[in-house]
């Protein structure tokens, strides 16, 4: 009987690390106009309730950091956390935030950067968080793009190109 408690804890222990939802860290980069640029994040699953929940005017964080090695048009070299400001019932803005936040911290909005963005629920569905650096389309056309995709919901922000 002895022996058979600790084989079952390790079991029980093998089975829950097995079945736990991974969330898998991602880097993505690229350089252009000679700055080198990279986003950080962790896949984490789409929780649409919570965007529902999300208020006109409220910052929400994607927990991804955006380091660039040198200045890119109006952005400073640094390290900056993405997010987005919800602008309207189907409406929402990509900002940048330099610094960090704790979990459930707010910004001063004053200091947000704010960026072109594109905002569309035509993209299909990504279970996961999914953030990528793309040429942007539509009216984000001639510009790199931050890509920000979360359940329906895709966002694009301009980091280059167009008029910022």
């Amino acid at each position: 009987m002895k022996k058979i408690i600790p084989f079952m804890s390790l079991l029980s222990l093998s089975l829950a690390l097995a079945l736990a939802h991974p969330h898998v860290q991602k880097t993505v980069s690229t350089e252009i106009e000679g700055t080198s640029i990279t986003i950080e994040y962790y896949t984490t699953p789409a929780n649409m309730s919570h965007v529902e929940s999300v208020a006109v005017g409220d910052f929400v964080s994607s927990r991804a950091t955006l380091t660039l090695n040198k200045n890119l048009g109006k952005l400073n070299a640094g390290k900056y956390l993405v997010g987005s400001i919800r602008k309207g019932e189907s409406d929402w803005a990509m900002v940048l935030y330099s610094g960090q936040l704790g979990r459930g911290e707010s910004p001063d909005q004053s200091k947000l950067i704010n960026l072109r963005s594109a905002f569309s629920t035509e993209h299909g569905t990504a279970t996961h968080v999914s953030l990528d650096l793309d040429p942007g389309s539509g009216p984000l056309e001639t510009s790199l793009a931050v890509v920000w995709h979360f359940g329906n919901l895709h966002l694009q922000g301009a980091l280059s190109g167009g008029s910022q």
